[in-house]
Formats: structure tokens, sequence, C-alpha cells
């Protein structure tokens, strides 16, 4: 009987241990998801600003083009060039990182099936 409650007892205290700590994994991978959420919000707006300068300087190119202003236009080109690698390693890092935030969301819900069938 002894032995039972001991055991009965060390169980309930690893539990009293467990569930906390699971919570606060919780808690803290649930913090962890928002704010990678928030960081691709500002990367979205950044590549939307990206792609704003990118039609500006389109812009700019077709003028300088069109009044025949070939130093102008070969600047034009560069910018455009410049813009178009920044927007394309902006679009592959945002869809790495949302790759990422999905595969941390699989995990958490992975970790809560885990800790309810327990």
């Amino acid at each position: 009987m002894l032995k039972k409650s001991l055991y009965l007892a060390t169980a309930l205290i690893s539990f009293a241990f467990i569930v906390p700590a699971h919570a606060e994994d919780v808690k803290q991978d649930t913090k962890n998801i928002q704010n990678e959420k928030q960081e691709i919000s500002k990367d979205k707006a950044d590549l939307r600003k990206d792609v704003q300068k990118r039609r500006e300087d389109r812009q700019e190119l077709r003028k300088d083009v069109k009044a025949g202003d070939k130093a102008d236009a070969q600047k034009e080109r560069a910018e455009l060039k410049k813009d178009n690698k920044d927007i394309h390693a902006d679009r592959k890092e945002l869809h790495k990182d949302r790759k990422e935030v999905h595969a941390a969301k699989q995990d958490r819900h992975h970790d809560r099936q885990e800790h309810h069938a327990r």
C-alpha cells in the first residue's frame, strides 16, 4: 500500500511539473509564431515598397529611352536590375519564412496532440 501511494505521489508530482512546463512551452511557441508573423508582415510591406520602386524605375527608363538619353537609360537599367535582384531575394526569403512558420505551427499542434494523449 505504501509503495502504491509512493508511486501515485510521484506520478502526481511529476504531472504537476510537466503540465506547467508544457503550457509554458506552448505559450512560448505561440509567442514565437506571432513574432514571426509580424516579421513576415513587415517583410511584405518592404517587398511592396521594392515593387513600387521598380515600377518607378521602369517609368523613368521609358522616359529616358523616349528622350534618347542613353546615359540615364543605362543608369535606370542598372537600377532595375538591382531592384529585380532585391525583389527576387525578398520573395525567396518571405517564402522561406512562411514555410518556417507553417512548420512551427505543425510542431506546436503535434506537441499539443502528444501532450493530450498522455
